[in-house]
């Protein structure tokens, strides 16, 4: 993810990272809406900003949305419903549509948030099963080795008190074999960065 305000938080506090979310969403929202006014004044006041929520509460969870859909209220109500520039209602449909606006902002911080909660506790139980996938793999790699150990060390011993040349040489070439399969392993396990080791 491009923007999380928990990775800033060696820099800087979480909640100022909250807070600098919700800010730079609210005015993403106010510049696109900006520019939507260019053509089409007034239409739609409370319309862009579900998205803006949306994107704050999922980069820097519940309190950057909060910030974003306060911000994003206030701007439509001051700037955009008649009476602009005021804070009161010339249509009296206005004051529900607000509200109803408000919930709906309430209610998209809230899916929002369940939604970035759900992914975060999936995202560290994934991490938790591989760190015991690595665990396990780690435990078998090093039974692996010291089996391959114990063979070819009873296969050297053998060879070394073996008095037939016949048997010293099958020895021996039990011996390379059971080396080749132990680097192959060794290979397989480390994903090929050290065939020799």
């Amino acid at each position: 993810m491009l923007f999380r305000s928990d990775r800033l938080a060696p820099v800087l506090p979480v909640w100022v990272t909250q807070i600098g979310c919700g800010l730079l969403c609210a005015g993403a929202g106010t510049m696109i809406r900006s520019a939507v006014d260019a053509f089409s004044f007034g239409a739609g006041p409370y319309a862009l900003g579900y998205p803006m929520v949306m994107i704050a509460t999922l980069f820097g969870r519940w309190q950057a949305g909060a910030i974003a859909a306060a911000l994003t209220i206030l701007y439509s109500w001051y700037f955009l419903l008649p009476e602009v520039n005021s804070f009161t209602f010339a249509n009296p449909a206005d004051l529900p549509r607000t509200v109803v606006n408000a919930v709906s902002y309430t209610l998209v911080v809230a899916l929002a948030e369940l939604f970035r909660m759900a992914v975060q506790a999936a995202t560290a139980e994934r991490d938790e099963e591989l760190a015991a996938r690595d665990l396990y793999l780690a435990e078998f790699d090093h039974r692996v080795k010291n089996n391959f150990m114990i063979v070819t060390s009873t296969l050297d011993l053998q060879r070394r008190r073996a008095e037939d040349p016949a048997t010293v040489n099958a020895l021996t070439s039990a011996l390379s074999r059971v080396e080749s399969i132990a680097r192959a392993a060794r290979h397989l396990y480390r994903g090929g960065s050290d065939a020799a080791g």
